[in-house]
């Protein structure tokens, strides 16, 4: 593990620490972001015994949780310094298959993961070290299951089955820990659009599902009473004039709820859209070129800047995001590891 030596990121600026996961080069290279510029320092190296890839974020932001996708598949657990953002190792733990997604419930007492290559979903329990448990439940799920994230108000998980081409939907048993299918079923997405990752709004009114086999971005309006969800609106991701194959990647919803992004590895593109308040339909603002097959891609906590990471240039462009309407103008361009693949935040306070 190494520390690097910058005098720039010890400025008093407002910073926040990106989290840069690598696969082929088998590290996570930690990153300040100055919230007021968007300049980037990096800070740390963190070997990972493996492909690093997918990452979840504890709730409150104490520990890193990463999905290693080479044999033996495992979780790496690391503490997170709250005054600089460094990370400290703490252990890796097994898990029940080859994890394309991972995410925490919103107590950060279980870990939620999704297997594309098993075709399953898993739950395991965290301790208060950080430490992730054996699986204590294995759901089968239909061809490439690829995302599962709590919504509302943790009693319910969604999780798309890529091959499947639907949308699962669980109740959260508390008392056990385990997963529930909800007498709500599945929502059905279109024939062969392979649903791969979602977001959720942030007042919980909105799921909105992002499809990797045509760029399409479908939302579901969910009932707060019953958690049912109804497609309500469906919007294209690729630029008009494409020809080629679409490969749909990353979905984030700025903080405010007013803007979406996605990244499309087809086009190498990222593409803005509004939101409408009310009824949650997409209005295209602009798709911008980005870096050669973006497949992660992140809205810092302020929803001031948006990072996108080229699987295959080895780089990463920061844009800062105007908050007016939504568009993106590039900050910078950073040389990385090896295959970035996922990218998360964590705000740094002043001491």
């Amino acid at each position: 593990m190494q520390t690097v030596t910058n005098s720039a990121h010890e400025s008093d600026a407002p910073a926040t620490c990106v989290y840069v996961s690598h696969a082929d080069s088998r590290e996570l290279s930690v990153w300040r972001l100055d919230r007021d510029t968007g300049a980037m320092h990096l800070i740390q190296q963190v070997p990972v015994d493996g492909a690093a890839m997918p990452m979840a974020l504890s709730p409150d932001r104490r520990f890193l949780f990463v999905s290693v996708r080479t044999e033996p598949f495992r979780v790496a657990s690391f503490a997170v310094d709250a005054a600089t953002g460094l990370l400290a190792p703490i252990g890796v733990d097994p898990l029940p298959d080859n994890m394309a997604y991972i995410a925490t419930d919103r107590s950060g007492t279980l870990l939620f993961t999704a297997s594309y290559a098993g075709s399953k979903l898993g739950v395991s329990r965290i301790g208060a070290d950080g430490r992730v448990a054996n699986a204590h439940q294995v759901i089968e799920t239909k061809p490439k299951a690829h995302c599962i994230l709590p919504a509302g108000d943790n009693s319910m998980v969604l999780a798309a089955s890529l091959g499947g081409d639907e949308l699962m939907q669980f109740e959260l048993d508390a008392s056990s820990g385990t997963l529930v299918p909800s007498h709500e079923g599945v929502v059905a997405m279109p024939e062969g659009s392979g649903p791969r990752h979602f977001a959720l709004h942030p007042d919980g009114r909105f799921v909105f599902v992002f499809c990797e086999l045509d760029a399409s971005v479908h939302v579901l309006a969910r009932n707060p009473h019953t958690n049912a969800l109804a497609p309500v609106h469906s919007a294209s991701a690729l630029p008009a004039d494409f020809t080629g194959q679409a490969s749909g990647a990353e979905i984030r919803v700025r903080p405010d709820g007013r803007f979406l992004y996605v990244s499309e590895r087809g086009s190498d593109t990222l593409s803005a859209f509004s939101i409408d308040p009310q009824s949650g339909h997409l209005a295209r603002i602009a798709t911008y070129p980005t870096e050669k097959h973006p497949r992660g891609m992140n809205i810092d906590p302020s929803g001031r800047w948006l990072i996108a990471a080229g699987l295959h240039s080895d780089h990463f462009s920061v844009y800062a995001i105007d908050p007016v309407d939504g568009t993106l103008q590039h900050a910078g361009r950073h040389a990385c590891g090896k295959s970035p693949n996922w990218i998360e935040f964590v705000e740094l306070t002043r001491s």
